[in-house]
């Protein structure tokens, strides 16, 4: 998947282990608006246009791109990651340690929530504790998965029901202690960037059995973000009115729209008024064979900025449990082909989430090389059934990635494996 800069909040920084196409690139697009259009932007009314429906509003156990875009509309971290190890101030003012291993989050005084409740540490620790208790369904477990008392999934053990050395200092004060010191900027990150805080007093009565399938998660009515959440349109739009309240300051825009379309069709809605931009992070940007033509648009702005996404593609260990198989199968995609001919160039290979745009990013690790006759023998070797046909799931609406699938199952097929590509 991909990172990139985004409106009106940046895009999550989203970690999976991957064997596939880095794009560096983000292309983001903000049209002028049109006359007399459907949709068209109003003095008071933002079109946003996306190509990935939200996969939910859990504010803990939604793990699609879009979903998270939705959820930060109207929901705000404690920090956000403004570039990489860089965080400004959001929910809270800042998250300091001493000895990278106690951890001190200071809340921001002004922050409350749309019912005009305070937001206070009594809601961080309430939100801390219904993602550790085992029978929450969550998606964001392994972010807390440092903290004491915690197994590597972020659940907790042995029955208890609170996580130790989890502590309200004082109404906008929380602290907690990780097993073992921790450097401060993968807290930041992990915790300070991606948790999302929920308010106690709307939340306490429902079981964590079975939040997941709460009113709330379809529809959060009590939120603290610029913008609070009116109503979803499966997969047509998503509407928001401005918080007027908002502890950060009264958004300029009172009302706010995510348009959920087709990829194709970005290119025309910014021309025509209908959009005025296009969220990216994978779930719109602007097709790469679009990017000339939209430059050429008198009422349209491109921006191409580095970044330090990716693209990925996840194997199934279940029916392909022999990790020499999957290698071959890493050997046998022909990743410059993906770079050179649907990015136009505009990207690397990489093994693993990390670009050269990461300061994590080990550089003496060297890249599984495009290799068909080493993939087709490595499968020889490892017993693989040349007559067992792999189910390929291709998720739509980013045209890369689907195009991306197509070069994947010429590859596949090349080595003499037999693909079966499903389109969901």
């Amino acid at each position: 998947m991909k990172r990139h800069k985004s409106m009106p909040k940046r895009i999550l920084n989203y970690v999976i282990t991957s064997l596939m196409v880095m794009s560096l690139l983000l292309l983001a697009a903000c049209g002028g608006g049109g006359s007399g259009t459907s949709g068209s932007k109003t003095k008071d009314t933002i079109y946003l246009g996306t190509v990935n429906p939200p996969g939910g509003f859990n504010p803990i156990n939604t793990g699609d791109i879009g979903g998270q875009f939705a959820i930060r509309v109207m929901l705000d971290a404690f920090l956000d990651m403004t570039s990489p190890l860089k965080f400004q101030p959001k929910l809270a003012t800042s998250i300091d340690t001493s000895d990278n291993q106690t951890y001190t989050i200071k809340l921001n005084p002004k922050a409350k929530w749309t019912d005009g409740k305070p937001v206070t540490a009594d809601d961080v620790v309430f939100t801390f504790n219904l993602i550790a208790n085992p029978k929450t369904e969550v998606a964001v477990g392994s972010n807390i998965s440092t903290l004491t008392g915690l197994d590597g999934n972020g659940k907790l053990t042995g029955g208890a029901k609170m996580i130790p050395n989890l502590k309200k200092i004082d109404e906008h004060t929380v602290s907690f202690k990780t097993k073992k010191p921790v450097d401060p900027n993968y807290i930041k990150e992990m915790i300070g960037s991606k948790i999302i805080t929920m308010p106690q007093h709307v939340l306490k009565d429902i079981a964590p059995e079975d939040f997941s399938k709460s009113k709330y998660v379809q529809a959060p009515n009590v939120t603290n973000g610029p913008y609070k959440f009116v109503t979803y349109n499966k997969n047509a739009y998503i509407q928001y009115k401005a918080n007027n309240d908002y502890y950060l300051g009264k958004p300029k825009t009172p009302k706010f729209f995510i348009k959920i379309m087709q990829a194709p069709n970005l290119l025309s809605e910014l021309q025509s008024g209908s959009i005025q931009a296009n969220t990216s992070g994978g779930i719109g940007n602007l097709p790469f064979q679009d990017v000339e033509t939209a430059k050429k648009l008198k009422n349209v702005t491109t921006e191409i900025h580095p970044q330090i996404g990716f693209q990925t593609m996840q194997y199934n260990t279940k029916t392909l449990p022999n990790a020499k198989v999957r290698q071959a199968l890493a050997y046998a995609i022909d990743r410059q082909q993906i770079v050179d001919k649907l990015l136009k160039g505009n990207g690397e290979i990489v093994d693993g989430p990390y670009t050269s745009q990461s300061p994590y990013l080990d550089k003496s690790t060297n890249v599984i090389k495009y290799d068909p006759k080493k993939a087709k023998q490595m499968l020889k070797d490892a017993g693989w059934d040349f007559n067992k046909t792999l189910n390929f799931v291709v998720p739509i609406g980013n045209k890369v990635r689907e195009q991306s699938a197509d070069i994947i199952v010429q590859n596949f097929k090349a080595i003499g494996v037999k693909v079966k590509e499903n389109n969901v």
